[in-house]
């Protein structure tokens, strides 16, 4: 997930507001969007599977007033990763591009919401929403919940 963040990072170097440039491979699909930050808009991306919404707000924000992010889903990530759980959909990572002193983690005002189609589950399971924390090299759920009443036996 490192060399994603710089890939997008170099990508990014290359866009003017108001662009974007997208990468398509068979099992990885990234886009690279950069924007100008306004009030009450937001970064969305579609790819297969997945469906992201990430809501403006300045903490994103460069201090040109730009937003630069990039989405990228990995559709066999999971299946290459030693983990006790059994992964059900692709693995996303969204990336805010901001300048290189920045820290890792950016807290956001605003949630990031996704929208996943996994494979169905034979049972009723409870559902994890999970991130990659990179300080501690380990998955986790702080701050990252599932909205229930919008979830199907195929979509979280």
């Amino acid at each position: 997930l490192n060399v994603t963040e710089d890939i997008a990072r170099t990508l990014a170097s290359t866009l003017d507001v108001g662009s974007s440039t997208c990468i398509k491979l068979a099992n990885i699909s990234m886009t690279v969007m950069k924007k100008q930050l306004s009030d009450n808009t937001s970064s969305e991306w579609e790819a297969g599977d997945i469906k992201v919404n990430l809501p403006d707000q300045s903490n994103i924000a460069q201090e040109d007033s730009s937003v630069t992010v990039s989405f990228t889903s990995y559709n066999n990530l999971g299946s290459l990763m030693k983990v006790k759980d059994d992964i059900r959909s692709p693995v996303l990572s969204v990336n805010v591009v901001k300048n290189h002193n920045q820290k890792r983690s950016i807290p956001l005002t605003k949630p990031i919401e996704y929208l996943v189609h996994h494979r169905p589950f034979k049972k009723v399971r409870k559902r994890k929403c999970v991130y990659w924390d990179f300080k501690y090299s380990a998955w986790s759920q702080d701050g990252c919940y599932t909205l229930r009443k919008q979830s199907t036996i195929s979509t979280t």
